[in-house]
């Protein structure tokens, strides 16, 4: 995007960083918005200023706000902003942006890889999985009471799983009535488990590897990745964890401690081993909000750096701007959002 709200124009290529530095191990490397490193548009769709933008450039104006948006079928499905009350709706598109079903629900929308199913939780904590096609939705089972978020969908096609179709797994945090976090699994057999020792879930791979935190404190907090038996892979008390990458390779880091309104930093580790192979630090006051790993495994993140930019970074400590110059936005206004935050 650039500050009109067009498409960036045709990609140059990115290069690294100048001069990269390590500190305490670890690789750091400053994000700026003023680099004269440039990349193309996302190859996800993202939503900025009113319109769902394609990974092609063009946009779909919708008549929504939406903090959530993905392709599905062959139109959209998204999560509106919240209102004055705090409400949002799950709002499903045509192929030109028009609202076709809507409902309210809680938390978040959870994607598949492919794209295919989508997961939310109804505003009286229905569990719910959808796909563009007969029998959709699905409702999974729960245990318990309380706020549900889901955070991850295992699966392609279908959930409902007729004559052995299908079938998917749902990660979803679920908090109770005096504040207790809990991550969970729910599948299409029925079955709901917690997810190993973690108090919250952030993501999990395709091979079934999930990350997300064990334990917090008033001054930080420990993040761990854990196999599909439950199994504790590593630990890390320096960061805290979020999305991963497309291959399964790298996850997103975030600081251990987390406050107001951004981060001030933002650092991809190895997913094998927890170890952090490059850190990007923005200056001064600055700092990074939403991010969300592109298809080529790249990072992308929103940066407030005197303005918004939105920004791509990589393994290696490479650096670019997507958009052209900054976006319009107050800080507390971030003004591109993805489809799985």
């Amino acid at each position: 995007p650039s500050e009109e709200g067009t498409p960036a124009p045709t990609p140059t290529e990115t290069v690294p960083a100048p001069n990269p530095t390590a500190v305490d191990g670890v690789r750091k490397v400053k994000l700026s918005g003023d680099t004269e490193a440039h990349s193309g548009e996302p190859d996800i769709p993202y939503v900025f200023q009113g319109s769902i933008v394609k990974p092609d450039g063009s946009t779909v104006a919708v008549d929504r706000p939406l903090s959530q948006a993905g392709a599905f079928g062959s139109g959209w499905v998204g999560r509106t902003s919240p209102d004055d009350q705090g409400d949002t709706d799950l709002v499903f598109l045509d192929a030109g942006g028009k609202v076709t079903d809507e409902q309210p629900v809680q938390g978040d929308l959870a994607f598949s890889d492919d794209g295919s199913l989508v997961a939310y939780a109804t505003t009286d904590g229905r569990l719910m999985v959808a796909w563009d096609g007969p029998g959709s939705p699905a409702q999974l089972r729960t245990q318990g009471t309380g706020t549900l978020d889901p955070v991850a969908v295992l699966g392609s096609q279908r959930c409902d799983n007729p004559e052995g179709q299908g079938g998917c797994i749902v990660y979803y945090n679920q908090q109770s009535a005096n504040g207790d976090l809990v991550a969970m699994t729910s599948s299409r057999h029925g079955t709901v488990d917690r997810v190993g020792d973690l108090v919250n879930v952030e993501d999990v791979s395709p091979a079934g590897v999930a990350v997300g935190m064990v334990s917090a404190t008033d001054t930080g907090s420990c993040s761990a990745a854990l196999s599909p038996e439950g199994r504790q892979l590593w630990k890390t008390c320096d960061y805290s964890l979020g999305r991963i990458s497309p291959n399964g390779d790298l996850v997103v880091g975030r600081p251990a401690y987390r406050d107001g309104i951004g981060d001030g930093l933002v650092a991809i580790l190895d997913m094998g081993t927890g170890k952090p192979l490059v850190e990007f630090d923005p200056p001064g006051d600055a700092f990074v909000n939403e991010s969300a790993w592109d298809v080529n495994n790249t990072l992308l993140t929103m940066l407030y750096d005197d303005g918004w930019a939105l920004m791509r970074e990589d393994q290696d400590g490479a650096v670019s701007s997507v958009s052209t110059g900054r976006m319009p936005g107050a800080a507390e206004e971030v003004p591109v959002h993805f489809g799985g935050v």
